[in-house]
C-alpha cells in the first residue's frame, strides 16, 4: 500500500509543477455595432503587433487565449479611440464587459 502511494505522488509531481502558460481573456461589449471586429495586441519594446482578431457576437461576447511566457501587456481594440490596456501573466483568466465607445 505505501509503495502504491508513493508511486502515485511520484507520478503526479510534474503535473503538479506545470503552470498552465495560458492566458485566457474573455468578456462582453455593450452596445456594439454589428459586424465590430476586436483585436488583440501585443505591446512590444518598440513596437504593437497584432496577434488575433475576431468579430464580435451579435450580443458582443469575445473569447482569446494565447500561450506566453512572461508577463505581457496587451490592448483590446475596437477603434483608434477604443482601447482597453492590460497585463497578464501565466493562468490569467480575465474576464471584462464594457460599453462600445466608453
Amino acid at each position: 500500500m505505501k509503495s502504491k502511494l508513493l508511486y502515485l505522488l511520484f507520478l503526479s509531481l510534474p503535473f503538479a509543477a506545470c503552470k498552465d502558460n495560458s492566458i485566457k481573456i474573455s468578456g462582453k461589449i455593450n452596445n456594439q455595432s454589428k459586424g465590430e471586429y476586436l483585436m488583440l495586441q501585443e505591446l512590444k519594446a518598440n513596437s504593437l503587433e497584432t496577434v488575433d482578431s475576431l468579430k464580435l457576437s451579435e450580443n458582443g461576447e469575445f473569447s482569446f487565449e494565447k500561450e506566453i511566457l512572461y508577463p505581457t501587456f496587451y490592448q483590446l481594440k475596437t477603434s483608434d479611440e477604443d482601447i482597453l490596456t492590460l497585463l497578464a501573466e501565466k493562468g490569467d483568466n480575465i474576464k471584462i464587459t464594457a460599453e462600445f465607445n466608453k
